[in-house]
């Protein structure tokens, strides 16, 4: 069984899809709930079979924390022996924005919002694009992991510096 479709009430469906035994041998789901008729719970399931054909790592990135990319990013400074004090000044003021934000949420609106919020704080467009690229090299960490932790890096738009 790869997939199945679980009538929960009125208009309401349980999609579920088969994703492997774990190290136990316990059968692992991965289950959602759908509002509407069978047919939007049909195409919900043939969506998850597909994501689950792209392999595991597309299925299990779900719930990185933005936070844990941050602190391989600090971990990859720490070990290329690069400026610390520079790295932890960036990485807080990402960490109160982003930390606790899922990294599949992360989007231009998310990182719009972000930088519109640094520049209500008088922040100067240089030390924004610092720290918005500090965020895309996490992401790039985090992607290049084995198992990756993220399946994409946002694209992440530097500002025009007047120098």
């Amino acid at each position: 069984m790869a997939g199945q479709i679980i009538k929960r009430g009125d208009r309401k469906w349980m999609v579920r899809t088969f994703l492997g035994t774990d190290e136990a041998g316990k059968r692992r789901y991965q289950n959602k709930t759908i509002q509407g008729n069978k047919r939007d719970a049909e195409l919900a399931l043939a969506e998850m079979l597909r994501l689950r054909s792209l392999g595991p790592s597309i299925l299990k990135n779900e719930a990185v924390l933005v936070g844990e990319l941050l602190d391989d990013l600090t971990n990859d400074y720490k070990a290329n022996g690069q400026h610390m004090p520079t790295c932890n000044y960036r990485v807080a003021h990402l960490r109160k924005a982003f930390g606790n934000m899922r990294a599949s949420r992360i989007d231009s609106k998310a990182i719009g919002a972000y930088v519109a919020s640094r520049t209500r704080d008088g922040v100067a467009v240089g030390t924004i694009n610092r720290e918005i690229a500090f965020l895309r090299r996490a992401f790039t960490i985090g992607y290049q992991c084995e198992p990756r932790k993220v399946d994409r890096v946002p694209r992440i738009k530097l500002f025009k510096e007047n120098n």
